[in-house]
């Protein structure tokens, strides 16, 4: 991880980016903007609301995993703290979500 940190003469740090953190980062930002086409069609739709929700911690999640592999250890713990935490609201928002889809019936 030391060999892809690069610190400019201006003191900004520039974190090179492997295949891997390319990959995440344009999911991250296709779940963003698929969430967004979600939420703009019906806004008040509660399977709307939390299908986009779910992307959005998908999202979340990506850019914690980019964040964990390219940052200093002490942000590192950081990130991973955030990529755990964002794990765990995309089963709780998964499962909200296919409780409410289809809207207007129950799961039996």
């Amino acid at each position: 991880m030391a060999d892809e940190i690069v610190t400019l003469p201006d003191g900004f740090i520039c974190i090179r980016f492997s295949i891997t953190n390319g990959a995440l980062l344009m999911t991250a930002l296709f779940n963003v903007v698929l969430m967004i086409f979600v939420v703009r069609d019906k806004p008040k739709s509660p399977p709307n609301v939390l299908f986009g929700f779910f992307l959005l911690m998908l999202s979340a999640w990506a850019c914690a995993l980019i964040g964990f592999e390219g940052a200093p250890l002490a942000y590192g713990v950081m990130f991973a703290k955030l990529s755990y935490a964002a794990a765990l609201l995309i089963g709780a928002s998964f499962l909200l979500f296919s409780c409410s889809f289809p809207e207007g019936k129950s799961p039996r």
